[in-house]
């Protein structure tokens, strides 16, 4: 049956669920490297073949990091003529506080 835009995906692999073979790959790669002294295998490495090192470590950093920044700013309008925009300050500071 051909895709129908719009119609609803079904069947497959529920989203977010890792595929098998993957998963097969990072038990084994995780077995040999228990098997050749984990974190002291890796320093070796480190030492030895810095480049192929440093390549892993570059796999294993997230390639995208999403973070919300929420900021919240507090704008006061003030009109009035020049002249006087130093006498209303004077005589409100709490206009000008930095305070969240």
């Amino acid at each position: 049956m051909p895709f129908e835009k719009g119609k609803e995906k079904t069947g497959g692999r529920t989203e977010g669920t890792p595929n098998k073979f993957t998963t097969d790959i990072k038990a084994m790669v995780q077995e040999a490297l228990d098997r050749k002294g984990g974190i002291d295998y890796l320093i070796e490495q480190a030492d030895s073949n810095p480049v192929a090192f440093l390549g892993l470590v570059g796999k294993t950093i997230p390639k995208e990091v999403k973070q919300e920044i929420v900021n919240r700013v507090k704008i006061t309008m003030i009109s009035a003529p020049p002249e006087k925009v130093g006498v209303i300050l004077d005589q409100a500071p709490e206009l000008i506080s930095n305070d969240q």
